[in-house]
């Protein structure tokens, strides 16, 4: 697992540093990391499940106000809502963020990702695909169905009684939401179906877990995209600051998006 750092003006990395070596966690120990460089143990600054309703902000400062009821004072804040909260208004901003500010969030796009993690207590191969990246396109026309591959293989370092395999999948757009929205048991056959069909043979049953970035309000969808008729100067006003006090930050705020 890698970290790039990258310059300034965000086109080109200029150093790699190997941040995690023989890691099973991927990128929760680059998480804990960060987290252990300036929070403590069980830090009361950290306020966790806790959803944010309103922010104001002036010249002076920022008040964010939250859910519970509690507001919390500072002299900035970086705000990595996900597009999609922003562009449904479920955060009241008074004074109502500046006119150039809301068109470049409305400009861009949210679209439908859903990821399907799958266990299975051994690693899928065949004498034909030993390869732990695979891709299988859906027989509907114009519909990218699934794209496989394996996340991790969970040895007995774990203290697990039983190695086991994690795969991911991921939908998207409509084949997004249908797999999002059915019953599990649903998504569960044809995972084994599509699994089936790429290593020729009968597979055991799995757990399942299947996302619901989508319809989950703190989402709202799985990924940013980049509209037709967009422009760079659409995307520099998405990241732009506003008053010096609210900074944005995210995956919808990047120059490769």
């Amino acid at each position: 697992h890698y970290m790039y750092l990258y310059g300034n003006d965000g086109y080109s990395a200029h150093e790699t540093f190997q941040v995690v070596r023989n890691s099973y966690f991927g990128n929760l120990d680059l998480v804990n990391c960060l987290h252990n460089s300036f929070l403590t143990p069980n830090d009361p600054r950290l306020k966790l499940n806790t959803t944010v309703t309103g922010i104001r902000y002036s010249d002076s400062g920022v008040a964010v106000s939250t859910a519970d009821g509690v507001q919390y004072e500072a002299d900035y804040a970086v705000l990595t809502f996900s597009l999609g909260v922003l562009q449904q208004g479920d955060v009241t901003f008074t004074p109502e963020l500046p006119f150039w500010k809301r068109v470049a969030i409305n400009e861009f796009l949210m679209g439908y990702l859903t990821y399907i993690l799958v266990k299975f207590n051994e690693t899928l191969r065949s004498a034909t695909r030993p390869h732990y990246r695979h891709m299988y396109v859906s027989p509907i026309p114009g519909v990218f169905h699934w794209n496989a591959e394996v996340v991790s293989v969970v040895e007995q370092q774990l203290n697990h009684t039983q190695p086991f395999a994690l795969y991911r999948l991921w939908a998207t757009e409509d084949e997004a939401v249908r797999v999002e929205t059915q019953a599990l048991e649903i998504t569960k056959r044809e995972v084994m179906d599509v699994y089936g069909k790429i290593f020729n043979s009968t597979i055991p049953e799995p757990e399942v877990f299947v996302t619901n970035v989508n319809t989950d309000p703190l989402f709202y969808g799985g990924v940013p995209r980049f509209p037709l008729g967009a422009t760079y100067k659409d995307l520099d006003n998405l990241r732009a600051p506003v008053s010096d006090r609210l900074f944005f930050a995210g995956d919808a705020y990047q120059v490769n998006l």
